[in-house]
């Protein structure tokens, strides 16, 4: 987590950028466990785009104002999308303790100099010591732009919030709900309506990550194509039968499976490209141990099982309250076909309350 300020919050409030919109949750930790006293989805067509990129700061901090005062929200922690960061391993030789930290730092601004990155002092820089070798420490390294961070939190001050932690998407969901073993992995796969996207973990940090455009509205447009009806019909089915094998047209769901198809090449590429690296980073084979899937893509049936087949590994829902750990009360104010959807959100605010 990005510490830009210094001041905390009195409760656990995080807002989330997704396709064309910003989600917040609001959390309390109460004698029963945590509770949820508030979320919501904030429509941002043309203000947000689909990569969770803000295209207009004033219509923005307008938004983001007038429900911060609806709402009495006056702190939160900021999921930044992953697409602004920069994620990757690298290795430096062994030294004092008390030397680690400067020659970290002198590693990691020849690193930027080398593969012409910005400098270092322009990213908000953030590692992680993930394996001691004979040779040195091999390390994961997570830079986000500090103009970027601190101007999504500079707008968020306008509006009358202040946001004294960042953290990147892929980094609130694995910090607090998907931690593994040394050697072990898994698939993070959050499918959205227009896109999805596809991670590699190794333990807490991220390995790669795609972005595919293929999302539900991928699904309805094939379906459309197919028998030639309204959006609103080839909802209707995709909300009956989904994506499952019972489906009654195997016309439709072969073309429904054509069109997922680049979610499964996705995973498969970034398998091969990594499997070697992480071979020799790790000192052993980086095993990917399941697949797990979350987004608002959760909803369709048989998504889950149609992404486990086509991975042909063990695939399952991320579970926010049960994979991190928490007690919840008051479950009836975030159903539990919500979870999927605020996971990034709910993940952050959950880890915050947890320090």
């Amino acid at each position: 987590m990005f510490s830009l300020f210094h001041k905390k919050p009195k409760q656990s409030n995080a807002f989330s950028f997704s396709e064309e919109c910003v989600r917040f949750i609001s959390l309390e930790r109460t004698d029963q466990g945590v509770s949820v006293n508030h979320h919501t989805t904030l429509q941002m067509q043309g203000i947000v785009d689909i990569d969770g990129i803000i295209l207009d700061d004033a219509k923005f901090v307008e938004r983001i104002r007038e429900f911060s005062k609806t709402y009495k929200v006056t702190t939160a922690t900021i999921v930044v999308p992953d697409c602004v960061a920069i994620f990757f391993h690298t290795h430096v030789a062994k030294m004092p303790p008390k030397e680690m930290d400067d020659v970290i730092t002198d590693h990691l601004k020849t690193y930027c100099e080398s593969h012409d990155l910005l400098a270092l002092g322009e990213y908000v820089c953030e590692y992680d010591i993930i394996n001691e070798t004979s040779s040195g420490y091999d390390i994961h390294v997570t830079l986000a732009p500090k103009s970027i961070v601190l101007h999504i939190a500079r707008l968020f001050k306008q509006a009358g919030v202040d946001a004294p932690n960042a953290e990147t998407a892929h980094h609130a969901v694995s910090k607090t709900c998907l931690a593994l073993p040394n050697g072990l992995g898994y698939v993070a796969i959050s499918v959205g309506n227009k896109k999805t996207t596809v991670s590699l973990i190794h333990g807490e940090h991220l390995v790669s990550h795609d972005i595919v455009d293929v999302g539900i509205e991928s699904i309805a447009h094939a379906i459309i194509h197919r028998l030639h009806i309204s959006h609103d019909e080839a909802m209707r089915i995709i909300a009956r039968h989904g994506v499952m094998l019972s489906h009654p047209d195997k016309t439709v769901l072969s073309d429904i499976h054509q069109v997922l198809a680049p979610i499964i090449r996705s995973v498969d590429k970034q398998i091969i490209l990594n499997l070697e690296k992480q071979y020799k980073l790790f000192g052993e084979r980086f095993a990917i141990q399941k697949v797990v899937v979350y987004g608002v893509g959760l909803s369709v049936k048989g998504m889950v099982d149609y992404l486990g087949q086509g991975t042909r590994f063990p695939a399952v829902a991320l579970d926010v309250w049960a994979d991190s750990g928490t007690k919840h009360v008051s479950i009836m104010k975030l159903p539990a076909s919500d979870v999927p959807v605020y996971a990034e959100a709910l993940s952050a605010a959950i880890g915050y309350l947890a320090k």
